[in-house]
Order: C-alpha cells, then structure tokens, then sequence
C-alpha cells in the first residue's frame, strides 16, 4: 500500500523539478503588449506566397521553420465555436486571418492562423531564387 506521505513527498518533488515560468519585467511586458495590440489591431501584413513563421512568443508550433500564406481572408474567421469550457481557451475568438502551409510529419498541411502571431521567414531559402540569364 503506498503512504499519503509518499505520494505528497512525490508531488512535492515533480514541482520543485518543474522550471520556474518566463516572466517577463514589467516594463519589458507593457512594451510587449503594446506592440502585440497593435500588430492584432492592424491589417494583415501578409499576402499570398510570403514566407512566414510563428513568433517565438505565438502559441503556434514551428516558430523558426519557414510556412507560406496560402490565402488572407478578407473577413476574418472568428472562431466562437465551442463548449463552455472552450471561453477560457486562448483559442477561444481567435482571429483567424490566415491561411499558412508548412511541413509536419513528411507532409504539405495548411492552417488558418492569426497574422499577428506571425513574422516574417528570413531563414534559409527565404531569399527569391534567381532566374538563369
């Protein structure tokens, strides 16, 4: 039989092993912030055929690895499908602007994503092939 006291030992363990969150100073944060409304606040940056990428601080996957804006909506989706529980998700009325393809697995996918989480592709292969004279 396992002991209460094992098992409040264990957990205690698990979260002192647990790295301390990001946090960001104030200051740093306000910055941030105030730069994120306006990127979500502003048109879409981005047309069909730029390479894009999440932003480090997206929730998106793939920050770093190149995707390409397939299609920008004009009227953008806004998801507020969803059960109760779904209104405290970050997902939860997203502003859903853009169309992205990427590589996942071996295979070509598409998404809708928000632009603002988004940045410019500058990695490599970013830069336009150059056509043969």
């Amino acid at each position: 039989m396992i002991e209460l006291s094992e098992l409040l030992s264990a957990a205690a363990r698990q979260r002192e092993a647990r790295p301390e969150p990001h946090k960001s100073p104030p200051d740093v944060l306000c910055t941030t912030l105030r730069e994120t409304a306006a990127r979500y606040t502003g048109p879409c940056p981005f047309k069909p055929g730029d390479l894009v990428t999440p932003r480090a601080s997206s929730p998106y996957t793939g920050a770093g690895s190149p995707h390409i804006v397939l299609e920008v909506a004009e009227t953008p989706i806004r998801n507020t499908q969803g059960q109760k529980r779904d209104l405290v998700s970050h997902l939860f009325g997203s502003r859903l602007d853009v169309r992205v393809a990427c590589e996942e697995q071996g295979a070509i996918v598409a998404f809708w994503q928000e632009s603002w989480s988004l940045e410019p592709y500058t990695g490599p292969g970013s830069e336009p092939e150059q056509k043969a004279a």
